[in-house]
C-alpha cells in the first residue's frame, strides 16, 4: 500500500511506502522482562519516515555485531517480486526509543537485506554495535525468535511511528498465500489489532516478553479482493477469502537459515532459504 505519513500527520498517497493495510550468548534481560510496562515495552522500537521498526538480535549473535533495525521492504524500496537487495549503502536517520519512551536519532549505514517475494522484510544495519547502544544509551535489542506464534497467542504490535501499542491475539499462523496486488506472501499471520497506516514494519511481540515472532505489514482496508491495501487469502485449492479489516504480518523465522558461524545474517550462507539464497524454494 502506497502512502507516506508526514511528520505533520497529514497522510498523502505516494509510491514510496505502503501503510499497513494501505510490508556471544543469547541475550536475556529477565529483570526487565518481568517489569514490562507501556514505556519499557518501547525500548528498542524504531520510528522511520512513514513506518515503524525494531532493534532485533538473533539468538547467539554477539553484542559486538553491528546493530540491526528490522522493518518492511515496502518502507524503504517497495521492490517488485523476485528482487532483493544485499549489502547496499543506505544513509538515513531513524529514531530508536529508550526505556523512558524517548526517541534518539541514529544513522543507518546500509541495507543488509531486503525483499518482498515470500515475505516483506528489510534489515538495516547501523554504524554502531549492540554493545554501543547498551553502553551509551542503555537500549537493549529485542530477541528475534526462530519460532512461529501459535493460534490464540496474545501479541503486541508496537508502532514507533505512532508511539502506540496495538494488542490482540493471533487468529491464523500459516495462511498459505496472501496476495496484495502483484505481491504474494507465504505462511502469513492474521490478527485483528486495528493496525493502521504507519504501523508497517512494527514487530509482532509475544505478550509480556521481548520475543519478536514476526513483522506487521498490511491489512484489508475496504473489503476489496487482492488489490492494493486489500490483501486476500488464498488456500491450497485456490479458494480466495476476503476479510475486511483484518491485519496481517509475516514470518521471520527463515532468516535463521542465513546466519554465518558468528550468527550474523548473510544471503551467501550455504542453505539460506530467503529469496536470493542458494536454498530458496517457492513456498
Amino acid at each position: 500500500m502506497k502512502l507516506i505519513i508526514l511528520i505533520s500527520l497529514v497522510i498523502i498517497h505516494s509510491g514510496f511506502t505502503k501503510s499497513v493495510g494501505d510490508k556471544d550468548k543469547h541475550f536475556e534481560n529477565n529483570a526487565f522482562i518481568k517489569n514490562i510496562n507501556n514505556d519499557s515495552l518501547f525500548e528498542g522500537i524504531a520510528a522511520l519516515y512513514g513506518c515503524s521498526g525494531s532493534l532485533v538480535k538473533f539468538d547467539s549473535q554477539g553484542l559486538e555485531s553491528k546493530a540491526i533495525i528490522m522493518t518492511n521492504d515496502h518502507c524503504i524500496y517497495d521492490q517488485k517480486p523476485k528482487k532483493y537487495i544485499f549489502n547496499q549503502d543506505y544513509k538515513r536517520t531513524i529514531y530508536i526509543y529508550n526505556k523512558q519512551r524517548e526517541k534518539i536519532a541514529f544513522k543507518t549505514e546500509k541495507i543488509l537485506y531486503a525483499e518482498q517475494t515470500d515475505t516483506d522484510v528489510a534489515l538495516l544495519e547501523l554504524g554502531i554495535t549492540f554493545q554501543d547502544l547498551i553502553d551509551k544509551h542503555d537500549i537493549y535489542p529485542f530477541n528475534l525468535t526462530r519460532e512461529s506464534a501459535s493460534v490464540d497467542d496474545k501479541i503486541d504490535i508496537v508502532s514507533g511511528y505512532w508511539n502506540k501499542i496495538y494488542s490482540c491475539k493471533i487468529e491464523a499462523n500459516n495462511i498459505y498465500k496472501l496476495k496484495e496486488s502483484e505481491w504474494i506472501w507465504s505462511e502469513s499471520y492474521r490478527y485483528d489489532c486495528n493496525t493502521i497506516g504507519g504501523t508497517s514494519g512494527s514487530p509482532i511481540i509475544l505478550k509480556d516478553s521481548r520475543e519478536v515472532i514476526g513483522i506487521n505489514n498490511t491489512s484489508n482496508e475496504k473489503g476489496q479482493k487482492c488489490t492494493l491495501n486489500n490483501p486476500c487469502e488464498i488456500d491450497q485449492s485456490g479458494k480466495i477469502t476476503v476479510r475486511k479489516g483484518k491485519g496481517y504480518g509475516q514470518q521471520t523465522k527463515y532468516m535463521y537459515t542465513c546466519l554465518d558461524q558468528d550468527a550474523n545474517f548473510s544471503i551467501k550462507v550455504q542453505g539460506c532459504q530467503m529469496y536470493g539464497g542458494d536454498n530458496w524454494r517457492e513456498k
